[in-house]
């Protein structure tokens, strides 16, 4: 998400669309489950592997929603 925000705040880029790297955490044949970049959450250690949503995924649930981006600044 910090790129997106670079992309259209600092870069003035004209964004019309993004996809998201991994919708739920998952398993990385290097890293084995350790590896948590979905915008959900996958608790691999409980049987039911209950699923939590990240501050990203809920950033771009509100993105979808609303359709529009908010200006968050970046460094």
């Amino acid at each position: 998400m910090r790129g997106l925000m670079r992309a259209i705040n600092k870069e003035k880029i004209n964004v019309i669309g993004y996809t998201a790297w991994s919708l739920m955490d998952s398993m990385e044949w290097m890293a084995g489950y350790s590896s948590k970049f979905g915008l959900v959450y996958v608790d691999f250690e409980k049987e039911d592997r209950p699923r939590t949503i990240k501050d990203s995924g809920r950033f771009l649930r509100k993105i979808v929603e609303t359709r529009h981006v908010p200006y968050v600044p970046v460094s």
